[in-house]
C-alpha cells in the first residue's frame, strides 16, 4: 500500500501524535512555551515527519483534517505545562499555507479556541515551508 493511502487511516488509527519542543526566552532563559511538532508513527516505516507528511496531505487533501486534529490536540496538551504563576505555556503551532489560504481557516481556529479559556490575545502561526511568514490572529 502506498504511503498516502497509508496517511488516509493515520489519523482513525491514532498513528499521529504532536512532539513538544520548548520555547525559550534568551533575556532569561524561561520556558515561555513550546513549538507543537507533528509525527506520524507508521507501523511499518517507523517515525515519519512533517517534511513527508505535510506535501502527502496537501496533494490528497488531508492537510485540513490533520491540522485541525493538531490544533486540537496542542489546545488539549497545553494544559500539561502549568507555569509557576499557574497559567498554561503558550503552544506554538506549524500550519500549512494551504490552510491559511482556506477561507474557513480563521473561523476553524476560532471552533477550537472557543471553548478553551482564556481565549489567547494573539496566536503565534508558523507555515512549516512553502510560505515563509509567521501570522499573528488575534482574538
Amino acid at each position: 500500500m502506498a504511503l498516502h493511502n497509508d496517511l488516509r487511516h493515520a489519523l482513525a488509527n491514532g498513528e499521529l501524535r504532536l512532539d513538544h519542543q520548548p520555547i525559550v526566552s534568551t533575556s532569561d532563559g524561561r520556558i515561555t512555551g513550546v513549538e507543537a511538532l507533528l509525527r506520524w508513527v507508521h507501523p511499518s516505516h517507523g517515525i515519519v515527519g512533517p517534511d513527508v507528511v505535510i506535501p502527502l496531505a496537501e496533494q490528497y487533501g488531508l492537510i485540513a483534517e490533520i491540522g485541525q486534529w493538531a490544533l486540537e490536540r496542542a489546545c488539549l496538551d497545553s494544559h500539561l505545562w502549568p507555569t509557576p504563576d499557574g497559567h498554561d505555556l503558550d503552544i506554538a503551532v506549524n500550519v500549512s499555507a494551504l490552510q491559511l489560504l482556506a477561507p474557513d481557516f480563521a473561523a476553524s481556529v476560532e471552533r477550537v479556541l472557543a471553548p478553551r479559556a482564556p481565549i489567547p490575545r494573539s496566536s503565534p502561526w508558523r507555515s512549516p515551508r512553502a510560505c515563509p511568514c509567521t501570522a499573528a490572529i488575534p482574538f
